[in-house]
């Protein structure tokens, strides 16, 4: 893992900040249908919310095996963020 995950600094009140990773929280990876019905209503099924990506990225196939005409899918990551001073003041 990097030792620094902050990639970005501005000084600010006397301070350099950093933005980057939160390691302490966890990320979040949802992948969903986008196919329709024969009526067109939306499927509406996903994977639920899943630490692993690629464990969302394995359910399209799952989902695809009951309903191969499904075809379109979305996902949506979250990724924790902190803002920290790159040195606690004196």
């Amino acid at each position: 893992m990097n030792p620094n995950p902050f990639r970005r600094r501005r000084a600010y009140r006397f301070l350099v900040w950093a933005f980057g990773t939160d390691p302490d929280r966890v990320e979040i990876h949802l992948v969903y249908c986008e196919g329709e019905d024969d009526t067109g209503r939306p499927c509406g099924a996903d994977s639920g919310e899943c630490s692993d990506e690629d464990v969302a990225r394995a359910w399209p196939f799952e989902h695809a095996k009951r309903f191969p005409e499904h075809r379109s899918y979305g996902q949506l990551s979250y990724y924790p963020k902190i803002m920290a001073p790159t040195e606690e003041p004196a």
